[in-house]
Order: C-alpha cells, then sequence, then structure tokens
C-alpha cells in the first residue's frame, strides 16, 4: 500500500537507534525469565506445579525497522502479528512444536477445555490440546487478522489483505514454491495468476467477519486423502476441440494438486486422439468445490468418432 512505499529510507541514526531499542528489550526479557523461574519454584514448593498450566504469551510483536517502520505495531505483516505460545502442563506434550496456526481467541477455549468447565457464552476460537496432541487436527485453519484500517485472512499458505483505503495486499507464504515469500516484500493482489486465489480469499475473509462459535472454524478437510473423478468413464468428441473433466477433491493437503492423463484407459490413442497433457488444480482450506480440467482433442486425419 502507499503508506508503506512512501516510507523513506532508513538513515544510519535511525539503524542505530533502532539496534540500541532492540537490545534494550533483550535486556529487559531478563525480567521476564527471573520472574518465570519464581513462579516455577514457587508452584513446586507449595506442591501445586502438577495441577498448573502455565501459558506464556504476548499480545502483539513489535516492528524495528523491518519494512522500513522504525517502530509500532499496528501492521499486517509477520513482525507484528506473530506471537510467542507455550503452554506447560494439563496435557500438552513435553517438548514438542505445534504448527497449526492458532489465534489470541483459542486461548479462552483452551482454559475452558483444561478447567472441564462449560463457556457461558459462545467463543469463536477453539481448545488448542488437540491439536498440540495431534498434527493432523485443524492443519489447514484461516485465522482473522484485523485492527482499525484493515482486516486480513492468514492461513498456511496466503495472507490477504483489505484496508480501508480500498487497496489490498496478498502474498505467497507457500514454502518451496517459486514464488515464496516468507518477509511479504512482494504483493501478487493485481496479478492475473493468483485472480482465482484472491477470489477466495476474499470470500473466505468475509465469512470471518461475520461468524460466531463453530461457523468461524469448520471442520477442516483431512491432511490426508485423495481425489476422485466424478465418473469412471467420458465419450470425447473429436469435434468438439477440449474434453473437460470434473474433479471432485475428497481431502489432500491444501494446495496445487497435479492432473496427469498420460494414457487412456479406453479407445483413445494419447498422441494420436488427444494431447497427453498435465497440469494443476488448486484447492484452499475448506474449499471442496468441484474443478475441470481440460484436454485439448486432436482432430486427426482419420476420426474414429466418438471414443471412450
Amino acid at each position: 500500500p502507499a503508506a508503506i512505499r512512501n516510507l523513506s529510507l532508513l538513515t544510519a541514526s535511525d539503524v542505530a537507534g533502532i539496534t540500541q531499542s532492540y537490545r534494550d528489550r533483550l535486556a529487559s526479557l531478563l525480567a521476564v525469565d527471573d520472574l518465570v523461574e519464581r513462579v516455577v519454584n514457587r508452584l513446586e514448593g507449595t506442591g501445586i506445579l502438577g495441577d498448573t498450566v502455565l501459558i506464556f504469551t504476548c499480545d502483539n510483536g513489535f516492528f524495528h525497522g523491518e519494512h522500513r517502520i522504525l517502530k509500532g505495531k499496528q501492521r499486517v505483516y509477520e513482525e507484528a502479528v506473530r506471537v510467542p505460545l507455550l503452554i506447560r502442563g494439563g496435557g500438552f506434550p513435553q517438548g514438542k512444536t505445534a504448527n497449526q496456526y492458532a489465534a489470541n481467541i483459542d486461548l479462552a477455549p483452551t482454559i475452558v477445555d483444561l478447567a472441564g468447565a462449560s463457556a457461558g457464552r459462545v467463543m469463536d476460537g477453539r481448545s488448542l490440546l488437540p491439536l498440540a496432541r495431534d498434527s493432523s487436527v485443524a492443519p489447514n485453519r484461516d485465522i482473522l487478522v484485523e485492527a482499525l484500517t484493515y482486516q486480513a485472512v492468514r492461513n498456511s499458505s496466503f495472507l490477504y489483505v483489505e484496508h480501508g483505503t480500498g487497496e489490498q495486499e496478498l502474498y505467497d507464504m507457500r514454502s518451496g514454491t517459486p514464488n515464496y515469500d516468507p518477509y511479504q516484500l512482494q504483493s501478487r493482489h493485481a496479478e492475473q495468476s493468483y485472480s482465482q486465489i484472491k477470489g477466495q480469499l476474499a470470500t473466505q475473509l468475509n465469512g470471518l467477519r461475520t461468524c460466531s462459535g463453530a461457523s468461524c472454524d469448520p471442520a477442516p478437510i483431512p491432511a490426508a486423502g485423495s481425489l476422485q473423478f466424478s465418473a469412471a468413464a467420458y465419450e470425447v468428441n473429436e469435434g468438439s476441440g477440449n474434453a473437460t473433466f470434473t474433479v471432485t477433491r475428497t481431502g489432500g493437503s491444501d494446495g496445487d494438486v497435479a492432473v496427469d492423463f498420460p494414457t487412456p484407459g479406453g479407445t483413445a490413442t494419447a498422441g494420436a486422439d488427444y494431447t497427453s497433457t498435465s497440469g494443476s488444480l488448486t484447492w484452499l482450506g475448506g474449499d471442496t468445490a468441484a474443478k475441470t480440467f481440460s484436454i485439448p482433442i486432436i482432430n486427426d486425419p482419420d476420426p474414429e468418432g466418438n471414443e471412450t
């Protein structure tokens, strides 16, 4: 957005000030370490450490010059929205890191779950205990990130932002892909190749704006599964130009799924009657809609008519 693009380059004085501020903050955290030690020792000394759950987190991150932002927290980028979350006790596996996404709306449901209580009001989040115990639970969550000037949806693959100014941002966060952008420096919102993805993310964001309770976190598509065609056989007419196949997703991880047609199972022959081809179809979290995949048909000089 213009507010970021128009920021001035950092001066040597800016960098020196940021560096000192960052070191001061690290030094101040030593007091937090001391506090945690005193609390744990007191709980252990009174014999209730085994019945106590310790939750360590923060309300927001902070900028130290990233994106040319001197300081502050009211931005959508990782430096501000990513915070630590450590939970000890209560059945949380020792020494394990859970990679699913979580948000501060999950803290209250987690505490209610640990206490064996029932909530007196609708909670938008979910208990994190099942996620910590099983990595296949909720692997593709869409998290709402919002401030006074923007609303965004973040998942394991993308960050999509809608600003109050009408500006948009879209960052590809898929590790290992050509456009992987972990520092969120190149927005893809205006690129045609991302138009379908942006549309799906915009729909998801719109749903998160007004959801309540379980509808904010629908049951995820299983982490393991398969792709299945909607019919067992298709009839191809060589004069039609293309054979279009409908593909239905019944599971699998989010992202691109390869679709290949190297050889047919019927009378048509690859290279003679249709083009041997491959491609990809994209599903995002919670999306189970059928997609289409087209194969160009060759009008060979000796047409056999309709072929299966």
